[in-house]
């Protein structure tokens, strides 16, 4: 997670993207959450996906970087941008309908991964959804070359041990972003 603590790895991962969001992800929360609800995005990274929700949602936007914290408030002028450590335990005053990632939780441990999904479903109302996406694959953890930078792959495995207590899962499934069957969605509903 270091990787992304620094200004220089920011802007170059700004400079990779530029204004592309992620439709499938877009679409999917749309498919799945009510107009007005109340989300929490871990990761937002660029802000493009929050971009093209905040317009249906009242939606706060979180990330680990300060640096991309600071890139929405003045690109999205996403004012409610906050700090927010997805392996930490948080506690919100509010809970969410849902609480969206976006390719962001295989940046934890598989231990963290757990304890994460956990403390989004403590942050739900009752039929509130988890909505994410991971890379799919073996079960795996890599470091980057510099080890700054962890990727953990993630499967209907992986994902099973890690149900959190009190919700279930509405919906799994692998797509391509990149290559067929590359990516997997998971959505889980607090009972």
């Amino acid at each position: 997670m270091n990787y992304f603590r620094s200004k220089d790895n920011v802007d170059n991962y700004i400079n990779l993207t530029g204004d592309k969001y992620d439709k499938y992800f877009v679409s999917l929360v749309r498919n799945y959450v009510n107009i007005g609800s109340r989300i929490l995005e871990i990761g937002s990274g660029t802000g493009n996906d929050y971009n093209q929700l905040k317009k249906d949602y009242l939606i706060t936007p979180t990330d680990f970087s300060r640096h991309f914290v600071d890139y929405i408030k003045e690109k999205h002028h996403g004012r409610d941008a906050e700090v927010l450590d997805a392996s930490t335990s948080f506690k919100f005053d509010e809970p969410f309908d849902a609480i969206i990632s976006n390719k962001v939780l295989q940046t934890l441990s598989y231990k963290d991964f757990k304890k994460s999904l956990q403390t989004q479903a403590d942050n739900l109302k009752s039929g509130g959804l988890i909505i994410m996406t991971l890379w799919n694959g073996p079960e795996n953890e890599s470091w980057s070359n510099d080890d700054t930078l962890l990727t953990s792959y993630h499967n209907a495995d992986t994902i099973a041990r890690a149900i959190p207590i009190g919700t279930y899962i509405i919906a799994r499934g692998l797509y391509k972003e990149i290559d067929e069957d590359d990516s997997i969605a998971v959505i889980f509903k607090k009972r």
